[in-house]
């Protein structure tokens, strides 16, 4: 079992990806395309986390952000967990605070922002003990 996974090794696999528009849809498509691989969507999704349970039903793989994967090695039941590795190439995604221009942040907004910049560099962390490095 390899550390990473490739556009090779879901060639011509039923996918879920999110709707056509999104950056991390546009990208996958695209490393597939660049690998000279078949790119076969079978769900599009809103957010990732519902595909999760079609991947564990066996309908289908999924390439998903950091955040999704890593809330599913903490949450799922053992028997549940689903096989999550690296996917190459790298695919970029991106977590966006939105805030009102017209408004001082409050006390609580700021707390909030630092405490998510935290979360997410110790799941960096963490995730990176529980996938081998690729």
């Amino acid at each position: 079992q390899s550390d990473t996974i490739t556009p090779a090794d879901l060639d011509g696999r039923p996918m879920a990806v999110l709707f056509d528009e999104h950056r991390t849809a546009v990208q996958t498509e695209a490393a597939f395309r660049a690998a000279g691989c078949r790119f076969k969507k079978r769900l599009e999704l809103r957010t990732f986390l519902p595909g999760l349970q079609f991947v564990a039903a066996g309908v289908c793989v999924m390439v998903c952000d950091m955040i999704t994967a890593y809330s599913h090695l903490l949450e799922a039941p053992e028997g549940a967990r689903l096989s999550i590795r690296r996917f190459r190439p790298r695919i970029s995604n991106s977590v966006s605070i939105l805030t009102p221009g017209y408004a001082t942040q409050s006390m609580a907004g700021r707390a909030f922002i630092r405490e998510l910049e935290t979360a997410v560099d110790r799941m960096q962390v963490e995730i990176n003990h529980v996938l081998a490095p690729g």
